[in-house]
C-alpha cells in the first residue's frame, strides 16, 4: 500500500507540476555555480534578454515536481528520476591542481611526490583521488587526504592559497588555469563521471526552457 500511494503521490505532483509551471529554475552545485555558471551568465542574458530564470544551490538527487526544478546540471555519481530528460553533455577530465608556488615543491615531478604533499580533499567526492589514481593507472600508490574541506569551492580556494594540491574537473578550473591562479602539474585524464544536464519532463517543450539547455550543452562542448 505504502508503495502504491508513494507512486501514485508523484504522479499526481508530476501532474500539478505541468499544470502550474512556475518560473524556470536551473539547480547545479555551489562549486559549478560560482567558477563555471556565473561567469558565463551575462553572456547569455546580453543573447536573450527575455529569458528569466531562478538559480537553485544544489548537487544531489532531486525531485523536479517536489522542488520546483526545471534544469539541473549534474554528474552520474547521482542517479537521475525516472521521468526526466536527460542530455549527455561531457566526460569530466580530472587532476591535481595547486598554485604555482606549491608547484616548485613536487620534485621530483611525478605521482609518487604526493605521497609528501599536503593532500586537499572534499566531503562530497571522497573518492576523487582514487578515482584519478586509477585512471592513471596507478593504483599501488596510497594518498592520504590531510585536510578535508565540506564543499569543493572551498577546497579549491585553499588550493589557489598554496595550502596544498587538490584535485578538480578541467571545466571547473580552466579560468584559473588561464590565469595562472592554479596550475595542473600532471595534465587530466578522463575519469569515471559524465556531466548531464537533467530537463524535467513536463517542461522539455517550454521554448525558454529549450533555449537555455541549448545554450548550457553549448558552452559545456564548445572547447572540445
Amino acid at each position: 500500500m505504502a508503495e502504491t500511494l508513494s507512486e501514485g503521490f508523484r504522479l499526481l505532483n508530476r501532474a500539478v507540476a505541468r499544470l502550474s509551471l512556475g518560473p524556470m529554475t536551473l539547480s547545479c552545485s555551489a562549486t559549478i555555480m560560482q567558477y563555471w555558471l556565473i561567469p558565463k551568465l551575462p553572456e547569455f542574458r546580453s543573447r536573450h534578454p527575455d529569458v528569466h530564470f531562478r538559480l537553485n544551490v544544489n548537487y544531489g538527487e532531486v525531485d523536479f515536481a517536489r522542488d520546483g526544478i526545471t534544469l539541473a546540471i549534474r554528474n552520474t555519481m547521482y542517479a537521475p528520476p525516472g521521468d526526466v530528460v536527460i542530455v549527455d553533455m561531457i566526460g569530466e577530465e580530472v587532476g591535481p591542481v595547486c598554485s604555482p608556488e606549491y608547484r616548485s615543491r613536487l620534485s621530483p615531478l611525478s605521482p609518487d611526490s604526493l605521497a609528501s604533499a599536503t593532500i586537499l580533499g572534499t566531503a562530497t567526492r571522497r573518492e576523487a583521488w582514487n578515482e584519478w589514481l586509477s585512471a592513471i593507472g596507478r593504483r599501488d600508490l596510497t594518498l592520504e587526504v590531510r585536510e578535508e574541506y565540506e564543499h569543493f569551492y572551498l577546497m579549491l580556494q585553499a588550493a589557489s592559497f598554496g595550502a596544498g594540491i587538490a584535485i578538480a574537473p578541467k571545466y571547473l578550473v580552466e579560468r584559473e588555469l588561464a590565469t595562472g591562479q592554479l596550475v595542473a602539474p600532471y595534465g587530466f585524464v578522463l575519469g569515471p563521471h559524465r556531466l548531464q544536464l537533467w530537463i524535467a519532463h513536463h517542461a522539455r517543450l517550454n521554448p525558454e526552457v529549450k533555449l537555455l539547455a541549448r545554450w548550457i550543452e553549448e558552452k559545456m562542448t564548445e572547447r572540445l
